[in-house]
Order: structure tokens, then C-alpha cells, then sequence
């Protein structure tokens, strides 16, 4: 049956329905104008004075600050970068540099392989790495299973806002409440949640968080 929503996402004016969201959101017509926008007009460094630096000065100025209003932060706590995978091994290699033999990291049991292999790459250095077992057949995340894991030496706890595996929903502020109880940060994977609940990373009290805009290409979020 025709979509109610072709008219904005033409890989929609095929008949066929795309059922395979987790590989990206289909695109609408005004991020595909956009897009072709800016690569008509030239893409090039930002920060320098001549006309097309400063459209993609403002430009970068105007994604940090959007995507700010969608997490809920301030802009200049948003990070651009290829991936949210790409991402997460980065705080990971930056934060290795803190951590010492002996200190630990929770993660969840249904952690996606992008919030998992980057806190694992730290066994490598003598990083104790625990694992939050969800409850089944629900997989529920009890937060009083967490607060049995963490210890003074627990320095994160990395957890998805909604696993892409079950669709299971943590309490993600009960998670912060413990993490930050003993000193410990809590890391958000907010891909798989992000495009069906607005992300909320103050609520969460979240200390790092990730999302990929690929995968919740939408319209305005701002009402």
C-alpha cells in the first residue's frame, strides 16, 4: 500500500517498505537538498575568511548546535565524528590513558559490539572488565545487580539506552545514580533508542553518550 510519507522519502515512491532500519533511516528530501546544497557549492576547511569557509564555519556552528538541542547539552559538549563506533573507541583510547592495572569496567550483558570491543581493548593493559547480566525472558537491567558489580575501583559503566537485540529499555539514571556513586562515569550508546525517544542526556546523567543521525533521519525534532 502507498506510504503517507512518500512525498518526503522518495526511496519510498517504489512501493517497497524497508524493514531493515538498523542499517540507516530512509533519507528525506531535505537532508538529500541539503547535502547536494553544500557539495555544490564547495566543501573546504572551516575557521578561514574567505565566503565558503565561513558558510561551512557556520554550517559546522549550526549541526553542533542543533544536535546539542536534540541531546539536550550544550553545543560545545557535541562532538562531530564518522561514527558512533569510531566514536566510542576514541573515548575509549583517550580515557586508557587514566585507568590503571586493577581498575574496572561494567558493561552491560546486551551491549552492541560497538559498546563492548572498545572497553574489552582495555584488558589489554590489566583493565578488569564485568559484565551486567540482564534478567530473563524480559532482559530487564536491574539496577540492584549493577550496584553489586561496581566497587572504588570501578572507573565506567558503559550501557545502551535500548538494546538493539531485545528492544529492552534500561533505566538509565538509576545506572548513573550507582556509576556515580562510587566515582565511576557512565557511558550511553543512544543509536538503537535515539530514533524512537528523544534523547534526554541530562535526565540520564549521562557522561558521554552516542547516536548516529544516519540512523534517525527525521524532520524538525524541536516541538
Amino acid at each position: 500500500m502507498p506510504s503517507p510519507f512518500a512525498e518526503y522519502f522518495p526511496a519510498l515512491r517504489s512501493g517497497f517498505s524497508y524493514l531493515d532500519n538498523a542499517a540507516g533511516a530512509q533519507v528525506p528530501t531535505h537532508c538529500i537538498d541539503a547535502i547536494h546544497q553544500f557539495l555544490s557549492g564547495g566543501s573546504c576547511n572551516v575557521g578561514q575568511p574567505y565566503p565558503a569557509s565561513r558558510v561551512a564555519t557556520a554550517l559546522k556552528a549550526r549541526a553542533r548546535e542543533e544536535t546539542a538541542e536534540f541531546l539536550n547539552c550544550r553545543p560545545d559538549e557535541v562532538m562531530l565524528g564518522p561514527s558512533a563506533t569510531a566514536l566510542t573507541f576514541q573515548v575509549g583510547r583517550a580515557v586508557s590513558r587514566l585507568f590503571q592495572a586493577g581498575d574496572e569496567v561494567v558493561i552491560s550483558e546486551l551491549e552492541h559490539e560497538s559498546n563492548a570491543a572498545p572497553w574489552r581493548a582495555l584488558e589489554a593493559q590489566g583493565v578488569k572488565v564485568k559484565t551486567w547480566c540482564a534478567s530473563w525472558p524480559e532482559g530487564r537491567l536491574e539496577a540492584s545487580e549493577l550496584r553489586k558489580l561496581v566497587t572504588p575501583r570501578t572507573r565506567l559503566v558503559a550501557l545502551s539506552a535500548a538494546a538493539n537485540s531485545v528492544g529492552a529499555t534500561p533505566d538509565v539514571a538509576a545506572a548513573a545514580e550507582v556509576a556515580h556513586g562510587l566515582g565511576a562515569w557512565l557511558f550511553v550508546d543512544a543509536v538503537h533508542s535515539s530514533p524512537h525517544h528523544l534523547p534526554d542526556v541530562r535526565a540520564w546523567g549521562a557522561d558521554f553518550a552516542v547516536f548516529s543521525p544516519y540512523k534517525a533521519t527525521s524532520g524538525d525534532h524541536r516541538g
